[in-house]
């Protein structure tokens, strides 16, 4: 019986500190969110960003600002409606913008490997890198 008052604290303190550990890591951001991403490109600097507080996606495209939102579900990530300026850019810079637009729409999926963040479509293929 004294043995079991001994370690009955320390069982309970255990408990308690991985229930507050778990709802903790629950609660935490991805590691993509609340910071400025550049996308990986030799033609242009497009950049974005993801809050965590409003879910909206802002940035630019290298020509045109762009905005929306987005949706995560662990590493699902799916975009809604995305708007952009509609300024006139140099060939290659709007070449960007197109690839860019498009890799965001067919973007479902978000990793963050060696500080790139790079998002992936449905059959696994990278369709956007950021630095």
């Amino acid at each position: 019986m004294q043995a079991m008052k001994k370690v009955l604290p320390l069982l309970l303190t255990t408990v308690a500190l991985l229930m507050l550990f778990n709802c903790a890591a629950a609660g935490t951001t991805p590691t993509f969110e609340d910071r400025d991403w550049t996308y990986v490109s030799r033609d242009a600097q497009p950049t974005i960003r993801f809050s965590s507080a409003t879910h909206e996606v802002t940035g630019s495209t290298g020509c045109n600002q762009l905005s929306g939102t987005y949706t995560i579900t662990g590493t699902s990530l799916t975009f809604g409606p995305l708007a952009t300026t509609k300024r006139a850019c140099e060939g290659p810079v709007m070449q960007v913008e197109r690839e860019l637009l498009q890799g965001l729409q067919h973007a479902r999926r978000w990793a963050v490997r060696d500080g790139e963040l790079e998002l992936t479509d449905d059959a696994g293929g990278v369709v956007a890198r950021f630095r």
